[in-house]
């Protein structure tokens, strides 16, 4: 894990290893200003959750008050395991820490 870290430190700096992407999820509205709940399905089927800045999200219609909407969490892909990939996210979740594993076909 350590390695995979220094990895990605180094190619965040400017190497071309890092990729950027965009994860399917549902957006929430976040308790400040400007920040969006997220919620996302991990490779083996269990969900993460995290609050995230405007930014880092795509939507076509910001959430209501009650209700989610299908969006677009941006992402960097940092390894490849078969069909799944481990990407870090804008900011630590919940309960999975920064990277997470997901699904190929979860990404744009």
């Amino acid at each position: 894990h350590t390695y995979l870290v220094r990895r990605i430190q180094e190619c965040d700096r400017g190497g071309a290893l890092i990729m950027e992407k965009w994860l399917a999820c549902k957006i929430i509205p976040g308790q400040l200003g400007g920040e969006f709940g997220v919620k996302g399905k991990l490779a083996n089927g269990e969900e993460f959750s995290l609050f995230v800045d405007q930014e880092d999200l795509d939507f076509e219609h910001p959430p209501a008050e009650d209700l989610s909407v299908d969006g677009w969490l941006r992402v960097k892909v940092s390894d490849r395991r078969g069909d799944n990939l481990v990407v870090a996210l804008p900011k630590q979740t919940f309960a999975n820490g920064r990277f997470i594993t997901v699904k190929d076909s979860q990404l744009r």
